[in-house]
């Protein structure tokens, strides 16, 4: 994977900022990478939680990574990846790039190359992408998510994400705070860019339970004039919604 530093990432943020030109852009908000993996072996499932869950825990407790989970598709397309890793870091910890040298010293001070080797054997790293949180909830447990992936009309993509925090966030919050939902992000795409990717944003409903949570009490009270289908209508007019998968989370990381 290319090493990214602040020199490669800086443009992007400055982009990200000026394209969003409100308070969010100035937050601390989390760098989310996302690793799209393909397996290759049925091994594939033991080698992220015997091999890389510790080494990404010991991350986590010295600071250098907030958070790390490992997916595997349950619904949707899984001929390009069949699992994804998720890296969460802040903006300063992702300054110098993620940096998994010194949890791999430690943890494997005898050498590291056989567990590279059951590593590389197990599945291909498709595909490696960065993206900036937007907006979000505030989380509980959660077991299942759905992501949807989203392109937002040229021209548009300000307007696209005052509408997700004008009219979608309350709702996912209301449900949050009933206990319907585990929670709800929307992230924009830093890395790669360029005309050729399909998406540039995406939304993360967290699913308590294998099912969609229906949204239509918290609606109700979030938006008693509005029904669901004007604002499906109203999303519409700034995006595209491409497509979505399911995905079950398999392991994670203790957040300290």
């Amino acid at each position: 994977m290319p090493r990214i530093t602040i020199f490669s990432i800086f443009p992007l943020l400055l982009g990200l900022s000026i394209l969003l030109n409100s308070a969010v852009a100035q937050e601390q908000l989390p760098l989310v990478e996302v690793n799209c993996m393909k397996s290759k072996s049925a091994d594939y499932e033991q080698v992220e939680k015997d091999i890389w869950q510790p080494i990404h825990q010991a991350m986590v407790d010295s600071k250098t990574k907030v958070w790390w989970g490992l997916y595997a598709v349950v619904y949707g397309d899984k001929s390009k990846c069949d699992y994804y890793t998720v890296d969460v870091y802040s903006p300063s910890q992702l300054r110098n790039g993620p940096g998994f040298g010194a949890a791999i010293d430690k943890l494997y001070p005898k050498g590291f190359d056989k567990q590279f080797a059951r590593t590389v054997a197990s599945r291909d790293n498709v595909e490696t992408t960065l993206w900036a949180t937007v907006a979000e909830t505030s989380m509980a447990d959660y077991q299942y998510m759905k992501v949807n992936w989203m392109k937002a009309m040229p021209g548009q993509e300000q307007k696209y994400v005052e509408m997700e925090k004008q009219y979608f966030q309350p709702v996912y919050q209301k449900m949050v705070d009933d206990g319907k939902l585990g929670g709800w992000k929307l992230f924009t795409l830093l890395a790669p860019e360029g005309s050729q990717m399909p998406y540039n944003f995406t939304t993360v409903d967290m699913w308590k339970d294998l099912g969609p949570a229906d949204p239509t009490d918290a609606m109700k009270k979030i938006h008693p004039d509005m029904g669901m289908d004007k604002m499906i209508m109203t999303a519409e007019g700034t995006r595209e919604h491409l497509n979505s998968q399911v995905l079950v989370k398999l392991a994670s990381t203790t957040r300290n």
